[in-house]
């Protein structure tokens, strides 16, 4: 037996399929936000713990936005365009307030940092390069 679908309507395998890109999408993008709100979080930690006297505490919680950042980074680089422009401005100032935190921490350079990354450019060059 055949099933018919009305003209115009779509096959009920590919409207699931549009509703799954469209959940994946919205995932990525409430990704993207939360990691987006957890730098934030970690920039204000680190600039609480500068201003302290702490560098051990300032440089976790800055390496901690970094990673965060990037991880932000990670799901809007498989965003559609429109909605990558949308919130580049907000990565954008968002990098600003860690690259701002790094000029903090190069009058403690003495502090070893308690997580071994590579720096957040090659991390960021990396996905960019993945990605295309």
């Amino acid at each position: 037996m055949t099933l018919h679908y009305p003209v115009g309507s779509v096959h009920p395998a590919k409207r699931m399929s549009k509703n799954s890109d469209e959940s994946g999408r919205t995932l990525l993008l409430n990704l993207a936000a939360s990691d987006m709100a957890l730098a934030r979080m970690f920039v204000e930690a680190a600039r609480s713990a500068y201003s302290r006297g702490d560098p051990h505490e300032g440089e976790f919680a800055r390496l901690r936005a970094m990673k965060s950042y990037e991880d932000a980074l990670r799901s809007v680089v498989q965003l559609a365009e429109p909605v990558k422009e949308s919130i580049s401005s907000d990565l954008q100032h968002l990098r600003a307030q860690i690259e701002w935190l790094s000029t903090r921490t190069d009058a403690t350079s003495d502090i070893s940092p308690k997580i071994d990354e590579r720096p957040p450019s090659e991390n960021v060059s990396k996905l960019v390069d993945d990605k295309s």
